[in-house]
């Protein structure tokens, strides 16, 4: 059975995270509510990599100047 209230599915039967929807024939393993995936973005808000990389470049550059 498909988990419609799953927080990837969308409503032309797809899913956002696999290639497949596999909750159709087995039990998903990023299966997530909406409202524990909004949950787990306020507790783990995600990273911004353009900042990290530009903070990793400049400490790369020190001495080089």
């Amino acid at each position: 059975m498909t988990s419609r209230d799953c927080f990837a599915y969308r409503n032309d039967h797809y899913c956002t995270v696999l290639t497949a929807v596999v909750c159709k024939s087995k039990q998903c393993k990023f299966y997530k509510t909406h409202k524990k995936y909004r949950d787990d973005l306020k507790k783990y808000p995600p990273c911004d990599y353009a900042d990290i990389y530009a903070k990793r470049h400049k400490n790369d550059m020190k001495g080089y100047g």
